[in-house]
């Protein structure tokens, strides 16, 4: 009898289907993952198609919240040049803008609130082509909780690298009033440009605040080539090793900083987003996918 009950038990433990990392993420049972097929119809449970559409669901919003506040800036605007009211104008740029202002005058929310707004449609149509095409991967591979704690701490880490760098900025700003460059000078301006700012950049644009869910995005995808090195992935339709990817981006954002290209770019936001990821992966990720396996 009891090798008979042994044998069961046995039986049934190898017939119980293997929870992958996909289906431990909202600790649903398997059975409710599917649609239940009823007829000639299928019936989702609210269970099952959040399990088979929680990507969709979790990028498509916040795609469609970038989109809402784009456009609650472009009616700020216009309502600014018609109607020359710029309260509406002025409540955005405190709010949604990271910047030094805003940060030095308590408003520390715009750190992450700076994430969905965008300068303009380019902007905004690359950095939501780019999270529609990679954000979903993150989210079945690693779950929700993990998605936006990575997306959350690479923001953090972006807008906290773009104020110091702007405070670096103000500080050889200050220092260098009134000096003149000799040759020293110049060359070490030249090859340490990534801790000496440029100052011989238009003032317009020499201060200015950040905006957009590319630090965000930068994250991410330093978080996946950790996951999955070698795994192929195409950013912007240009299909690489995820690796590669992460080395040909942190390249081209120091050599861009070094030689003061694309000043209008926050390339220390991209490097700090970058940061981020890779530390809430190995801090957050990694340890809590050993623990469930």
């Amino acid at each position: 009898m009891d090798g008979a009950r042994a044998k069961a038990l046995a039986t049934a433990e190898i017939n119980q289907p293997r929870q992958s990392l996909f289906s431990l993420v909202q600790r649903i049972p398997r059975q409710q993952q599917r649609p239940r097929f009823s007829g000639r119809c299928f019936h989702y449970t609210p269970q099952s198609y959040w399990q088979l559409n929680k990507g969709t669901i979790v990028i498509g919003g916040t795609i469609g919240i970038c989109c809402a506040v784009f456009a609650g800036n472009w009616w700020a605007k216009s309502r600014m040049d018609n109607l020359h009211d710029p309260s509406a104008n002025v409540f955005i740029r405190e709010n949604t803008v990271c910047s030094l202002e805003n940060v030095r005058a308590g408003r520390w929310w715009v750190m992450f609130t700076s994430a969905f707004q965008h300068n303009d449609f380019i902007h905004l149509g690359f950095n939501m082509i780019t999270l529609w095409s990679f954000g979903p991967l993150v989210v079945s591979a690693f779950g929700v909780p993990a998605f936006l704690a990575i997306y959350a701490t690479s923001q953090a880490v972006c807008a906290a690298a773009f104020l110091g760098w702007q405070v670096r900025k103000e500080e050889v700003e200050r220092w260098s009033v009134g000096r003149r460059w000799g040759d020293n000078g110049r060359q070490q301006q030249k090859w340490l440009g990534w801790l000496y700012p440029k100052t011989d950049v238009d003032p317009g644009t020499r201060y200015f605040g950040s905006v957009g869910a590319s630090g965000a995005l930068s994250g991410l995808i330093a978080a996946w080539a950790c996951f999955a090195p070698r795994s192929r992935v195409a950013i912007l339709f240009v299909p690489m090793l995820a690796y590669k990817e992460m080395v040909a981006f942190v390249a081209g954002s120091l050599i861009c900083m070094e030689g003061g290209y694309f000043p209008w770019i926050a390339h220390e936001a991209h490097l700090g987003g970058t940061v981020g990821g890779i530390l809430s992966y190995y801090a957050l990720v990694r340890p809590w996918i050993r623990r469930i396996r």
